[in-house]
């Protein structure tokens, strides 16, 4: 059989992903990623309406815990990817459809540190758009404990200090910067 670029002809009750082109199953993983975003957002929003932001905080914070461990485990076993230093979890994180939903870069120091740059987030950008000012203070109160708590479904040794929060200066100018270590050992 053809391999799908789209799946606009006729149903195929029989129909696996091995059936797609490369470039249809890139775009449902990328959009994978998206939804997972979404649905994050969905919830979070919904506990926050019917009960209040603070409850809707630890609850995202006590799925997120149990969320990071699950999926570290699987991707890196599915995956191959070996070991517990600050380069195996950058490896996850690669793989990672949460970590799909910014672009960033890493510049891996050693096998302790690294420095991580988000250089587009959706997230951020719907805080911007939001116009409360809630980039900040989300970004210092929220992003610092979820990479830490990312950070602990492979090794609790992991720690992420920011270097750069916003509010930005301008759209062009990056959204974050991370310091990536593992703990007690400050090489970056």
């Amino acid at each position: 059989m053809k391999e799908l670029t789209d799946y606009s002809g006729e149903f195929n009750p029989k129909l696996k992903p091995e059936d797609l082109s490369k470039e249809l199953l890139v775009d449902l993983l990328k959009l994978y990623g998206r939804l997972y975003r979404a649905v994050d957002g969905f919830w979070y929003l919904a506990v926050m309406d019917k009960v209040n932001e603070e409850t809707a905080t630890e609850c995202d914070f006590a799925v997120w815990e149990q969320m990071a461990k699950y999926e570290v485990e699987r991707i890196n076993k599915i995956s191959g990817v070996q070991g517990t230093d600050v380069p195996a979890f950058m490896k996850y994180l690669q793989l990672s459809p949460w970590a799909w939903n910014m672009e960033w870069d890493v510049e891996l120091s050693d096998a302790d540190s690294a420095v991580l740059t988000v250089t587009k987030c959706y997230t951020l950008e719907a805080l911007e758009r939001e116009g409360k000012g809630r980039d900040g203070s989300f970004c210092k109160e929220i992003e610092t404990k979820m990479w830490d708590i990312w950070a602990a479904g492979l090794n609790p040794n992991i720690k992420f200090t920011y270097t750069k929060l916003p509010p930005r200066k301008s759209k062009d100018d990056i959204c974050c910067q991370w310091k990536v270590e593992m703990a007690g050992k400050s090489t970056v």
